[in-house]
């Protein structure tokens, strides 16, 4: 409960000034800027998932194809469901790493919503679908990034490649399903992973140094190595 009330909010207002600074702001600005010269793309891609829609059978259901799977895995519901998870396995077996892991993926998710919430309020962009004007950028790319980034941080490339082509399965999936064009999930993309970034700063600057003192011994030398990784 001391995580919520307390440390929660300071990882959230350390890890948006990370986020939005040094190489995390250029990767963010980089992202912007590729957006934008997609959006010279949207109308061609979007006219591709279009047709390919036009042979669909309208009474296909939530999760009966891929592209719908994809919609659903990149939920809100789901990747706080799936923190929440993680978070709870953590405390059931009480290894740390894990429940750090549950925190990365949260504290990224929350950071993602809101900043990306914000954005669409700001720059209204109409739906390929005109459904509302809420289209840029994607949260479904943005918080499937995030929660990517987070893993691959953990666990290293072996778990994080799976995670990022499962993020970029569940971009192109909004794409198909017109909710977004293809420059609302590059910058979502760029959103989700720059928080991720930045959010595990701050748990890096908190953590305690690591020692690890080693034996050392040579010719006409003997002693002990210090290592401390801060």
């Amino acid at each position: 409960m001391r995580y919520f009330v307390e440390t929660l909010p300071r990882h959230l207002l350390s890890g948006a000034g990370e986020a939005l600074s040094g190489t995390r702001l250029a990767t963010l600005v980089a992202s912007g800027g590729a957006a934008g010269l997609l959006t010279l793309a949207d109308g061609e891609v979007h006219g591709y998932f279009t047709r390919d829609r036009s042979s669909e059978n309208p009474r296909r259901r939530l999760g009966h194809t891929p592209g719908e799977i994809g919609v659903t895995l990149g939920l809100p519901a789901t990747l706080f469901g799936m923190a929440g998870g993680i978070y709870a396995l953590g405390v059931v077996t009480r290894e740390p790493r894990t429940q750090e892991t549950a925190e990365l993926a949260l504290e990224s998710l929350l950071l993602v919503g809101g900043t990306g919430h914000a954005l669409k309020v700001v720059t209204q962009r109409e739906r390929p679908d005109r459904s509302n004007r809420l289209s840029f950028p994607s949260l479904h790319a943005g918080g499937s990034f995030a929660f990517a980034t987070t893993l691959d941080g953990q666990y290293g490339w072996r778990v994080g490649v799976p995670a990022y082509l499962l993020a970029a399965f569940i971009s192109v999936a909004r794409i198909q399903d017109q909710k977004h064009f293809l420059s609302d999930t590059v910058f979502g993309a760029g959103l989700g992973t720059v928080m991720a970034l930045g959010v595990r700063q701050v748990h890096r600057r908190a953590a305690p140094p690591r020692v690890q003192v080693l034996p050392l011994v040579a010719r006409n030398l003997a002693g002990l190595l210090v290592h401390v990784d801060f």
